[in-house]
């Protein structure tokens, strides 16, 4: 198993230092990393990743797609999947929003190869009504990623703006049943001190997602 690790979306100047803390000591060896990210990033930010290892890839906002937050996300990680799966030997992919802090990235790495050895795993949290899962972190195989079909958010869907990512994983959009499908996946990290957390300052208040997505949904505590 070789892992390519895309880091995609928006990175600032505030959490830069953070996000290279965490990831630059990842085994390039080992594992195949990049980060997918858009052409205005500041010069400042791409030579400090650059020189501690990360190689980028740029891209220009698409005017093809609805303008909404997620489907830039999607739009980056297809980017940046694309590029690893084209130029690289990789055999799996990891997906890490640029916004997430994973203090034991090594840890996880280490429980997908060996205990889930391949399978596709999203890692979130339900925080709003009706299960609305994030589409923080998500890892699976690129046979796995060639045999989905990647839908992006349109104007019309305004009440689940991942709800297509919930029904590729999971094959169903209802909490109930996601809680179900990734449970034990949760548990098995929390016991094993995996731990993910906002860099965004917006969302630090979140806290260790784990811990909220096994804790809290839609009101109810399991």
């Amino acid at each position: 198993m070789k892992i390519g690790i895309v880091f995609t979306g928006i990175i600032e100047e505030y959490y830069i230092d953070d996000f290279i803390r965490l990831y630059s000591k990842i085994d390039e060896i080992k594992y195949c990393k990049i980060v997918s990210t858009w052409r205005y990033t500041s010069e400042n930010i791409l030579n400090k990743l650059r020189e501690n290892g990360f190689e980028i890839i740029l891209s220009d906002f698409p005017e093809e797609i609805f303008k909404v937050s997620v489907n830039y996300q999607l739009y980056s990680f297809i980017k940046g999947s694309n590029y690893l799966i084209d130029n690289t030997e990789i055999t799996h992919l990891l997906r890490i929003r640029s916004d997430l802090n994973i203090p034991n990235i090594h840890l996880l790495l280490h429980i997908y190869e060996n205990i889930y050895c391949g399978k596709p795993i999203f890692i979130g949290c339900i925080r709003h009504n009706e299960g609305y899962l994030l589409d923080h972190v998500y890892l699976l195989s690129v046979d796995f990623y060639k045999s989905i079909h990647f839908r992006y958010q349109t104007p019309l869907e305004d009440t689940y703006p991942e709800k297509y990512m919930q029904e590729l994983f999971f094959g169903t959009s209802d909490w109930k049943n996601l809680i179900q499908c990734v449970t034990s996946s949760i548990l098995h990290l929390i016991d094993n001190n995996v731990e993910i957390h906002f860099l965004k300052r917006q969302y630090v208040s979140q806290g260790n997602l784990l811990v909220n997505y096994f804790t809290y949904c839609n009101g109810f505590y399991i």
